[in-house]
């Protein structure tokens, strides 16, 4: 339901472009700044990946279709897995409250995100906390936006 914190055991994916990714002098995504942390008045837009049934490919691609409706995905692009009770946790040690919650993407049924979510919690000037959001991706976190 619209607004019902996130299992703290799933997963949100937040879509990062090419400027929001940290890379080696050779091309490889190692990372992502913190900047893609970014918030708008409502909260770090997000898509809830178990929102979605079957296996964890299956997952992906629904997911993937999902927010390809409302964005444009592109090669260049990573979807970065966040751990929701990591998101969570990265704001105690510096006393931010953060959360995940459900605010699914009804209308208009061309542009239909079902898992749409928002990380809500982070103000503007929260540049240690987006940091720390950032800090709890790792390489094997990043998936491909666009699936060949």
């Amino acid at each position: 339901m619209t607004g019902d914190p996130l299992p703290r055991n799933d997963h949100v994916l937040r879509q990062c472009r090419k400027g929001d990714l940290k890379t080696e002098a050779h091309g490889t995504v190692v990372g992502v700044f913190p900047h893609a942390f970014e918030h708008d008045e409502d909260g770090v837009s997000v898509t809830w990946l178990e929102h979605f049934g079957g296996t964890i490919t299956e997952q992906l691609a629904a997911a993937r279709a999902a927010m390809g409706r409302v964005r444009r995905l592109r090669k260049s692009n990573r979807l970065a897995k966040l751990g929701v009770g990591k998101v969570v946790a990265a704001g105690r040690p510096i006393k931010k409250v953060i959360d995940a919650v459900h605010d699914p993407i009804d209308e208009p049924p061309d542009a239909q995100n079902t898992g749409h979510s928002l990380i809500v919690g982070i103000s503007e000037d929260d540049d240690d906390l987006r940091n720390r959001i950032a800090m709890t991706i790792s390489v094997r976190d990043l998936e491909e936006a666009v699936v060949p």
